[in-house]
This record gives C-alpha cells, sequence and structure tokens, in this order.
C-alpha cells in the first residue's frame, strides 16, 4: 500500500467511525423513551465490556503495568461511566439535535483542557476560536430552551467535560497501549462497577424491540466497534488529518435525528452547527503549544 493510498484508507475508516459515533444521540433518545437513563449509560456499557474482554482474550493482550491500570482507571471512570449516564440523562430532557450542538464541543474541550494537565500555553488564536464557538452553543442552548440552561443542557455540558476529561489520559495511555487496547481496558476496568445499577435498573416490564435494538447499538457499535475503526483510521492517516473528520458528527447527528427521531433540523440549529464547526476547524489550526 502506497502513502497516499494509507492515507486514504485512513481517511476513509476515520470517517466509518464518525458515522458511527453520529448515531448515537439520536439511538440514546429512543432508549431512554423506554428505560431509565442510568440503565441505558450503564448497560450499553457493560455489553462493551464484554466485547472487550473477549477482544482482549482473543489478541492475548498481556496486563498493563500497575501505573497503566491507574490511568486506565480515571480514563474509565470518564469515558466508559461517566460520559454514557450523562449523555443519556441529556437525552431524556433535550432533542438529540439540540445535544450535538454542545457535544461538538468536546475536540476544543480536550484540547484545553490537555493544555492544563501537560502544561503548555496554546496561542490565542485557538482560545478566540473556543470561545466564540463555545458562545454560540451556549446561545443555541439558551434560545432553544427559553428558560435558560436546562437538566438536559447540564448533563450534556457536563458529559462533555467528562468526556475531556478521559480522552486527554486515554489519550497518552494510547500511545503505550495502542487506540483499541486502551479503550477495551477501560471498558474492562469499568464492567464490575456497572454490574450493579445494570440489575437494579432494568425493567420490569415489556419493552418495546426499537429500544433494545437501540441500547444494543450503542453497546455494539457506538462503544466497541467505532472505537476500533477510529483508532485504526488514526494509526493509518496519522492523528492531525483524520481527526479532521470529527468537525462532521454534529450535522451527521441532525440528520440521523430526523429519521431516527423525527427532529426536523431548524435553519439556526444547522447554521449554529456549522459555525461551531468553522470555530472548531479554527482551533484546530492555531492548536500548536507557544
Amino acid at each position: 500500500m502506497t502513502t497516499q493510498q494509507q492515507a486514504n484508507a485512513g481517511m476513509a475508516w476515520g470517517f466509518v467511525g464518525v458515522l458511527i459515533f453520529s448515531v448515537s444521540l439520536p439511538m440514546t433518545r429512543v432508549a431512554v423513551a423506554s428505560f431509565d437513563p442510568v440503565f441505558v449509560g450503564a448497560a450499553r456499557a457493560l455489553l462493551a465490556g464484554v466485547l472487550s474482554m473477549i477482544a482482549l482474550l482473543v489478541t492475548r493482550t498481556p496486563w498493563p503495568t500497575w501505573d497503566q491500570l491507574r490511568r486506565l482507571a480515571i480514563t474509565a471512570s470518564c469515558v466508559t461511566i461517566g460520559f454514557p449516564i450523562f449523555s443519556s440523562i441529556a437525552m431524556k430532557y433535550v432533542p438529540a439535535g439540540h445535544g450535538s450542538v454542545v457535544n461538538g464541543l468536546l475536540p476544543l474541550a480536550t484540547v484545553a483542557l490537555g493544555a492544563v494537565v501537560l502544561h503548555y500555553r496554546l496561542r490565542w488564536q485557538f482560545w478566540l476560536a473556543a470561545v466564540t464557538g463555545s458562545s454560540i452553543a451556549v446561545g443555541v442552548v439558551l434560545w432553544q430552551s427559553g428558560a435558560g440552561v436546562t437538566i438536559g443542557d447540564s448533563a450534556m455540558i457536563a458529559a462533555v467535560l467528562i468526556a475531556a476529561v478521559g480522552y486527554v489520559f486515554g489519550g497518552k495511555l494510547a500511545g503505550e497501549l495502542g487506540g483499541w487496547r486502551t479503550i477495551c481496558w477501560a471498558n474492562v476496568i469499568a464492567a464490575p462497577v456497572l454490574i450493579w445499577p445494570t440489575i437494579a435498573l432494568a425493567p420490569t416490564v415489556a419493552v418495546p424491540m426499537a429500544a433494545w435494538l437501540a441500547l444494543s447499538y450503542l453497546g455494539v457499535f457506538s462503544m466497541f466497534f467505532g472505537f476500533f475503526a477510529w483508532y485504526h483510521g488514526l494509526a493509518l492517516g496519522g492523528i492531525p488529518r483524520v481527526s479532521q473528520i470529527q468537525l462532521l458528527q454534529s450535522f451527521l447527528t441532525m440528520m440521523w435525528a430526523w429519521p431516527i427521531d423525527g427532529e426536523v433540523p431548524s435553519p439556526v440549529l444547522l447554521g449554529a452547527s456549522g459555525a461551531v464547526m468553522v470555530c472548531i476547524w479554527l482551533a484546530r489550526r492555531n492548536a500548536t503549544p507557544q
């Protein structure tokens, strides 16, 4: 495979990963309509944990060191436990398209938090673009809610901030363990914690098949196969280039929310999503430490 073919393959795999991730919020909306939101967050992560354990056993992956396990615990508490649960709570109260605008700020939050954790300064252009993008997202939230920041908005903001912490620690571990192995270990480490809430909050009445299918998608694709495709794309095409595909995620989420949840995207929401994407692109171009 030539260098150009490898780069093209990386972009293709990266797009598959983003495409899978973009369906997550609309599917979560379907699931929380019938299940408790905390059950959805816990059960999807537990399912991913079982699949991750199988993958690690089949590939005979060696155990991480104690120091890596400590950092994996932080990653797991954020990416495998915190984000799924808080985003599920958010989708109980706000539309998927609405949540996608806030979720679109995750790349900016990750870079900004990384600068704090790794103790480096970012260019002023990055902060200008980040503040502008964040202001647009907050403005849309306030405009759509009409009554300030709601429970759903607060939960989505918390989900983004928590995920950013997990991505920073997970990103450092990916350089040591490999991308897909990092998320698999995080899923496995979190699994024991998720057993009790999954059992305790499991439905006791009949639930529509659509809800079960949505929950299965979240566990099998959003938290397992999606990461395989995403990290494989990053490895083939390089992080700087392939990561730009993530700019499409908010827009794709709105497109999926239309047939899945019946949410027709409004011009304001589409415009805001486009503006946030531009801000993220500008911020990433200026994300080089000073």
